[in-house]
């Protein structure tokens, strides 16, 4: 096997056994990478020649000790005996792990294998933060030779493949702006716009990169290849765990964690595709600044408005009707956006990941104070980003390994607090934190939440017990057609045989006195459709019709309703009939002289229930009585009334 090539690009010093890459730099074309055998190999044919000439780069012979040895795979080289590579050398490696130095102290770099899209930028985040020197990145580098204040990005002296780069992320490095390619010719690139620079245009003669990663091997779904530094002189850094993450605007987002590297190759898979969800132009989001965060830190939302408040560690205010429910999603992901000054909790924005773990705590000392580092007797660190100021913490785990039950807690600062941990339970991440967007709801993050007046049925939001919730199905009921001022409109539940309204619905608990405030209905009595489904879809003020001792239906109007143990209880009651026990009693859910041309009632949608309407006017315009049917469904329902004369 010939090593020109590799010959060509790295010096060793015999002196210092320093060995180095001295060839073109990451982005130029002719720069070039080696799998750690392949060095290997390269230094054994130095190291067996019988004498070094010193014209050439035959820098070894069989004089000089040797320099490296494969440990027992191809993917694992140690330096021996002094000879070391520089990072420069290490940067220029791949499909391998190096270890150099001396034994107790050694250096190790391990190898990552990036599972992605072509063209993602990839951040690895190490000991809580991210690694600046992202050279892993940068495949092509170059000049804008074309015109000034363009989107269009020219380098006359290339040949691209039509296309063949388009969604890859490009850097204008002269003013600091970044995009997505949409299209590329021969030697220009389009981006629909850049952002985040201070000119967010191509100017002349400004340098780019783009994202193509080092090593890629695309038919087989590999972005990139590399190595970084996981031990330094025998420490660990941060026991060898390594995040990675995407944060591309117009892209998913993603991470992938690895708790401890091994030697040899590490494998990280993340998704980078298109986000159709994300297709506004990103300085039009950073606009919408009435998207707030309402509550930061343990806070309550009673999302399924029954009454018991369920717990968050992040309320949103989401500005509707302002703002829909996918500005919303967009606008998180503007905030976590790559290379963002946007905090949360105290974090950067672009490292927040939301709780990682749940912990319950006892014999605790002092409050625990969301935003804020603590640190457990393990020597792991993380952010408190709730606290409910009893037993239980949910934090975002930094550094170290988590927790475990008998490891102690504490927090610093603002007020000394404490406590030994009884559980640690691992909780599941979305990225962006506030959970995925269809478009026209939100599938939603563990611990996110929004005001339930920026909530409709559709979204799904997980609470900090885990448990997904949703909105009442609010929906309205309509009666069209009809004459205001002249027509008197009855919608009541429908009976049985479908021909008239169910007047025993319900049938009176308590006996009734006339003019009292209060009826309480058995619920259990309904038919057709059952108790609970009543407790839901009742409206929360409206009329009843309850037949009175002398066998009248007296309308009843009431302004408020619950519903208990086989009850129904309506208060606010008036015009209350004398009444036994067992009366019949329905809900008209529509009962009055029309005020417009439609009229309506809105309720909680439990299941869907069958109505019958009765529309009569006997007046200088006398009609039929018209009688009709609808369905009170998930989206609501509807009944046309069709108004015959009968003069």
């Amino acid at each position: 096997m010939a090593y020109e090539d590799i010959a060509a690009d790295v010096t060793i010093n015999n002196t210092t056994k320093v060995i180095d890459y001295v060839g073109a730099v990451h982005g130029l074309a002719t720069a070039r990478y080696y799998t750690g055998i392949y060095m290997h190999r390269w230094l054994g044919t130095l190291a067996d020649d019988a004498q070094a000439s010193s014209a050439s780069s035959d820098y070894m012979d069989m004089t000089k000790l040797t320099p490296s040895s494969r440990n027992g795979i191809d993917q694992i080289i140690q330096m021996l005996n002094g000879y070391t590579l520089t990072t420069t050398m290490i940067e220029h490696l791949y499909d391998c792990s190096v270890i150099q130095g001396t034994a107790g102290t050694y250096d190790i770099y391990d190898g990552f294998t990036i599972i992605a899209g072509q063209g993602a930028n990839v951040q690895m985040i190490q000991a809580g933060a991210r690694i600046t020197n992202d050279f892993w990145n940068y495949g092509i580098k170059g000049t804008h030779t074309g015109g000034t204040s363009t989107t269009v990005l020219t380098d006359s002296t290339r040949a691209w493949t039509t296309n063949a780069y388009v969604g890859y992320y490009i850097e204008n490095t002269t003013d600091s702006s970044w995009g997505v390619v949409t299209a590329n010719t021969g030697t220009t690139m389009t981006v629909a716009a850049l952002y985040d620079g201070t000119g967010n245009n191509w100017e002349a003669s400004d340098a780019y990169r783009l994202v193509i990663g080092l090593n890629s091997d695309a038919a087989n779904g590999v972005s990139h290849r590399f190595l970084i530094l996981v031990s330094d002189e025998g420490v660990d850094i941060d026991g060898r765990r390594v995040l990675g993450q995407t944060r591309v605007w117009g892209k998913t987002y993603s991470e992938f964690k690895i708790n401890g590297t091994a030697r040899g190759n590490n494998v990280i898979a993340l998704n980078y595709s298109t986000d159709n969800n994300n297709a506004t132009a990103i300085s039009t989001i950073a606009g919408y600044t009435g998207i707030t965060q309402a509550t930061e830190g343990y806070g309550a939302v009673d999302i399924n408005a029954d009454t018991t408040d369920e717990y968050f560690y992040s309320i949103w205010d989401g500005n509707k009707p302002t703002n829909s429910i996918n500005d919303f999603y967009q606008r998180m992901k503007w905030l976590q956006r790559q290379d963002t000054a946007s905090t949360l909790f105290g974090l950067n924005a672009e490292l927040f990941r939301g709780p990682t773990h749940e912990i319950t705590y006892s014999s605790g000392t002092g409050t625990f104070d969301d935003s804020n580092p603590v640190t457990f007797s393990n020597g792991a660190t993380a952010q408190v980003l709730a606290a409910n100021g009893s037993d239980k913490i949910w934090v975002q785990l930094l550094t170290g390994a988590a927790p475990v039950a008998t490891n102690t807690i504490s927090q610093s600062a603002p007020d000394a607090a404490g406590g030994t941990i009884s559980s640690v339970t691992e909780r599941a991440l979305s990225f962006p934190f506030c959970g995925s967007s269809t478009g026209s709801s939100l599938l939603g993050g563990y611990g996110v939440a929004l005001q339930t007046d920026d909530l409709t049925y559709n979204d799904r939001i997980v609470a900090l017990d885990n448990v997904t919730y949703s909105t009442p199905n609010n929906q309205s009921f309509y009666v069209t057609g009809v004459v205001s001022t002249e027509d008197y409109v009855l919608v009541g539940p429908k009976n049985g045989g479908g021909t008239d309204i169910e007047s025993g619905q319900f049938l009176i608990s308590t006996s009734l006195t006339s003019g009292g405030a209060t009826v309480v209905l058995k619920a259990g009595t309904e038919t057709p459709g059952t108790g609970t489904q009543s407790a839901t879809d009742t409206p929360t003020t409206g009329t009843i019709r309850i037949k009175g001792d002398d066998g009248i239906f007296y309308r009843v109007p009431y302004t408020g309703r619950s519903s208990g143990s086989g009850i129904i209880t309506f208060t606010g009651c008036t015009n209350t009939p004398t009444a036994a026990v067992n009366n019949q009693a329905y809900i008209s859910y529509v009962d009055k002289t029309a005020d417009a041309a439609t009229l309506s009632y809105s309720a909680v949608y439990h299941s869907d229930r069958n109505l019958y309407g009765r529309v009569r006017d006997g007046a200088a315009t006398p009609i039929k009585t018209f009688e009709g049917s609808g369905t009170f469904g998930s989206a609501g329902g509807s009944i046309s009334v069709s108004r015959q004369s009968d003069l």
